[in-house]
């Protein structure tokens, strides 16, 4: 049986945090973790000079998914029907490309009956809080990385993914998602 994790990003505390980024299509924003496409077949993202440590994911104002190249790579060939990736155009000096990743097709997987969690808005299953998370893998078809529905923020990645990932680089850390913690009240708990 495939074992998910939720994907924690390693920031350096002298890491390139870019303090602006020019989108040529602010939709994107508004967009990031809804699991649609953009259909955007010209869009150009640049992101500005600055100094730091250039990882394999760029953190950022947005919370957008950028990645190196490498990375990009370990999500489109483990499954190229549910990503969608742009090129990031860096100015300053890298030997590295750079993408945003859009991963597609959001699932509705969190077993809610076999979870514990705290509801903000529970006509809507909006989240505050959740203690235990158990998902549904038979929901899930075989997927190697995907948003869930109702925490759509977080990126889950299989155990395929996970190695891959950590092949090609360090700037990651993976939590199995049964010892997942969220409390939006406070920033991650894990």
């Amino acid at each position: 049986m495939t074992k998910y994790y939720i994907v924690d990003f390693k920031i350096c505390s002298n890491a390139y945090l870019p303090q602006s980024m020019i989108i040529s299509n602010e939709s994107v924003y508004d967009n990031k973790y809804n699991g649609c496409r953009y259909n955007i077949s010209d869009l150009k993202i640049e992101l500005p000079k600055s100094r730091g440590i250039v990882q394999d994911f760029i953190d950022n104002l947005h919370s957008l998914l950028i990645v190196s190249e490498d990375i990009k790579d370990v999500f489109a060939l483990s499954d190229s029907h549910n990503i969608e990736y742009y090129p990031v155009e860096l100015n300053r000096k890298t030997d590295k490309r750079y993408y945003l990743i859009n991963i597609l097709n959001n699932i509705d997987c969190i077993d809610f009956v076999k979870s514990e969690y705290k509801e903000l808005i529970p006509s809507l299953k909006v989240l505050s809080k959740i203690s235990k998370l158990v998902i549904d893998n038979q929901k899930i078809d075989k997927r190697h990385y995907f948003r869930m529905e109702h925490l759509r923020s977080e990126l889950v990645v299989s155990d395929k993914v996970k190695m891959l990932i950590e092949k090609h680089s360090d700037d990651f850390s993976f939590i199995p998602v049964d010892e997942f913690q969220f409390d939006s009240t406070k920033s991650n708990i894990n």
